[in-house]
C-alpha cells in the first residue's frame, strides 16, 4: 500500500493533500476479523460460562430466603394485573407495597407493571414492618 501511495504521490507527505479530493472509505468487516483472527468469542464464551457459575455458586451457598416465610408473592398476569401466588393473601395493593418495599426502583417496577413490561413477572409484600426488615437485610448481597 505504501509504494502505491509513494508512486502515485511521491515520496514528498506535504503533496499529498493534493491528490486527496473526497473522503477515504475503509470497510472493516469487525465480526470475521474478531471471529476468524483472534479468539475473542471463545473467551467471552468462557467469561460467560465462568460468570454463571460463579452465580450458582453464590446463590447455592447463600439462598434467597423463602418469600412465603415473610409475606406474600403476587404475578404479573398482565398490564396492571398482579395475581397472589397464596389464596390466602390480601388483594394486592400499591400503596402497601410502597409503604413495605425496599426498593430505590419503586417507580419503575410500578410503570413496567401498569404497562404490562414483562421485565418484573413477579412482586412481593412483607406482612409486616417487621417481616420487611428481616426479609430485605437477609436478601441483599454483597
Amino acid at each position: 500500500m505504501a509504494e502505491l501511495l509513494e508512486a502515485t504521490v511521491g515520496p514528498d507527505q506535504a503533496e499529498l493533500w493534493q491528490h486527496r479530493t473526497e473522503p477515504l472509505q475503509l470497510v472493516v468487516d469487525v465480526d470475521d476479523l474478531l471471529s476468524h483472527r483472534t479468539d475473542a468469542r471463545s473467551q467471552d464464551d468462557d467469561a460467560e460460562h465462568s460468570i454463571g457459575e460463579q452465580q450458582l455458586a453464590l446463590e447455592q451457598a447463600d439462598p434467597y430466603p423463602d418469600e412465603a416465610t415473610y409475606g406474600w408473592s403476587y404475578k404479573a398476569t398482565g398490564p396492571n394485573q398482579l395475581t397472589a401466588v397464596d389464596p390466602a393473601a390480601p388483594e394486592w395493593s400499591w400503596d402497601t407495597w410502597r409503604t413495605l418495599n425496599d426498593n430505590d426502583n419503586a417507580n419503575l417496577v410500578e410503570r413496567s407493571i401498569h404497562d404490562g413490561d414483562t421485565f418484573f413477572t413477579s412482586l412481593f409484600i412483607p406482612d409486616s414492618p417487621a417481616s420487611a426488615v428481616e426479609y430485605y437485610s437477609s436478601h441483599r448481597r454483597t
